[in-house]
Parts: C-alpha cells; structure tokens; sequence
C-alpha cells in the first residue's frame, strides 16, 4: 500500500475549487474545470460562459472581470443576474488567487440570497477547503446538500475531506454520489480512479481512469493517467489467477 501511495502522490491530485458556472455548485478540476448546478433561465448563458472561460485560459480574465463588475454593480438589488455576475466575480478572484475577497464576497451573497443559495455554498466551501479551513468547509458543503441533495460540487467537496481524512470508504460513496448526479464530470472520475487504485480495485480504478480520458485532459495529466493504466495493467491479476 506504501507503495502505491507513493506513486499516487507523483499524480497531480485533483482540488476542490468553485465552479465557473456561476449559480450551478462548486468544484472544477484544476486540468480541466467543470461544474455545479444553475437557475434555468440563466443554464444556456452559464453553458456558454463556461465554454469561453475553458477556451481563453486564466490570463484573459482581467477584462473580462472588468466587464462583470461595471454590469453587477450597475444592478440595485439581489436580482438572479446580479447573483450570477457577482457569483461570477468571486470565481474569478478564486483563480486570481485572490481567497479571501473570494469568501468575503460569497459570504454576502449567501446572506443576501434568502433562502441561501446550494450553488453558492457549495463555492463558499471549495474556496474555505482551498484555505484549510477544514471545519468551516465541511459546514458550507453539508448545508448546500441541505439544499439540494444532489448537489454535484459539494458531494466532491466532501469526498476531497474525506479523501484527506483517508476515509476511503466514505470518499468513495460521496464521489459515486457525485458522479450519479453530474455523469462524466472529470475530476469525480480522476479521485474514483485513484480511490479505487488504493484500495487494490484494479478493474474498477481502470474503469474509471478510461473514463477520465475520454472526457478530455491536458496532455500532461492525460500521459501521467495513461502511464498509470500500464501499471495497472502490469499489476492487476490476470483472468483465471490468482488474486
């Protein structure tokens, strides 16, 4: 098990941080990001979003952050779009590096937005779980869950604490939670994988790495995955031997 921990810990693991979809949840993957969980009027704009966000890379955000502001602030009140925006803006300060204005700013929407909104706990908590603050995360994820049960993001968050925690079993069933609820999501498949490969489920870990691929990784991490499917391959035992 040393052993396999060891290799595990060469992977560039995947992180807890707020979703780019604004009102959908919390959690993309640091490769590759993904998503939560959105108002349906606003779902073809977060897509969209989205989709620009992935293509243009961290470095065109500044104006792009600009722009979201002069919009957010032109609005008076806690209106959907305002929440978008603003949601939008605490994301993006999440990438800038910028973790504290990040919270602050969730923190006064979440108490501005009655009843409180899953999307934005769930930010609020992959933002606290990036500062360490453990406790306060895990209380941000279970009330986005109080929420909505099926919130993608924060059953990922709460598998990331548990993963940290070497609570396999209970990282397992949040992350298989998490893939029920938003199939195909990378960084869900990418933390099965390696579960699956700690425990020695080496068909399952197989099954899931394959899986990971197919979504779609940077070529770094697609060669480290790919590398790992080898050693699998080499370690797994074979159809009729022992195990």
């Amino acid at each position: 098990m040393s052993r396999v921990l060891k290799s595990l810990s060469r992977l560039k693991a995947p992180s807890a941080s707020p979703d780019s979809s604004a009102v959908r949840g919390a959690v993309p993957f640091r490769a590759s990001p993904a998503g939560p969980i959105i108002s349906k009027p606003m779902a073809c704009l977060a897509v969209a979003i989205t989709a620009v966000i992935a293509l243009i890379g961290l470095s065109k955000f500044t104006s792009g952050k600009r722009e979201l502001s002069s919009i957010a602030n032109s609005v008076p009140t806690i209106s959907d779009q305002e929440l978008f925006l603003r949601n939008r803006q605490a994301v993006m300060g999440f990438y800038n590096g910028n973790l504290e204005a990040a919270a602050t700013e969730l923190k006064k929407l979440i108490a501005a937005k009655k009843p409180a909104d899953a999307a934005l706990l769930a930010n609020l908590g992959a933002i606290l779980l990036r500062q360490g603050k453990f406790t306060e995360s895990r209380t941000a994820f279970v009330q986005a869950l109080a929420r909505n049960a099926r919130s993608s993001p924060a059953l990922n968050g709460l598998g990331q604490l548990a993963l940290r925690e070497n609570e396999l079993d209970e990282a397992q069933e949040n992350f298989r939670l998490a893939l029920e609820a938003t199939p195909d999501r990378p960084e869900t498949l990418l933390s099965l994988g390696q579960i699956a490969e700690l425990k020695g489920e080496w068909e399952v870990a197989k099954t899931h790495y394959a899986n990971f691929l197919r979504t779609g990784a940077e070529p770094k991490l697609k060669a480290q995955i790919t590398d790992r499917l080898r050693r699998i391959d080499g370690r797994a035992p074979k159809a009729g031997g022992a195990a």
